[in-house]
């Protein structure tokens, strides 16, 4: 029984790469990129690749602090194998866009079954907004994704009775975390950690 849900859990999540991907990634290349944001997120990461400078993100030559250096690793790639062209610039948004929609039907249908881990991901991948911040060169998709990864790995940890298996989902869960603070500051922790405060006041469950 618990192999054939798993074969039901790996063709579903192959049939949603495949449907997700024609909706993520169509026509990431028909608009230019747009001002100031998308303008400034290619060339953060351009001048690594040009400079050979990666701890340390640099703006038109001068150090820029305002954000950690994730994302801009993450955009070093398609800038190192593809160029300045907009769809290859985008292909980690979609990548991430894709991840996450993954991601919450893998969580959901794990705490809850098989439809509504069905239903919750049609209704992430279709969502506007989501769509819009997997073509958009910012830092929200991935700070997004990797926030809900944190809560969702955190929440099937207080559900899981293995304690080797809560351990590796609170581990996740904290990889999750870091992502996150790497992409934007602080945020990614201290958003999850006043949410885990939050439901451990409310449940009064102090360890898990």
């Amino acid at each position: 029984m618990v192999h054939k849900k798993g074969s039901i859990v790996v063709r579903d999540l192959l049939v949603l790469t495949g449907l997700l991907s024609i909706l993520f990634f169509s026509f990431l290349g028909n608009r230019p990129l747009a001002a100031p944001d998308e303008g400034r997120y290619v060339e953060i990461p351009r001048e690594m690749v040009e400079t050979g400078h990666h701890v340390t993100p640099h703006l038109n030559g001068l150090v820029y602090f305002e954000k950690p250096p994730l994302f801009y690793w993450i955009e070093t790639l398609p800038i190192r194998w593809f160029g300045i062209q907009e769809a290859p610039l985008r292909f980690p948004l979609a990548f991430l866009a894709l991840f996450g929609c993954l991601l919450t039907y893998f969580f959901v249908q794990r705490l809850y079954d098989r439809a509504t881990g069905l239903w919750a991901t049609g209704v992430l991948g279709c969502a506007f907004l989501y769509n819009v911040l997997g073509r958009l060169i910012t830092l929200d998709m991935g700070f997004s994704v990797f926030l809900g990864g944190a809560l969702l790995a955190f929440l099937t940890a207080t559900e899981e009775s293995s304690p080797k298996k809560r351990r590796g989902w609170m581990a996740f869960s904290s990889f999750c975390c870091a992502a996150a603070v790497l992409t934007k500051g602080l945020a990614g922790l201290a958003l999850p950690g006043l949410i885990v405060l939050l439901w451990t006041l409310l449940t009064r469950r102090w360890y898990l």
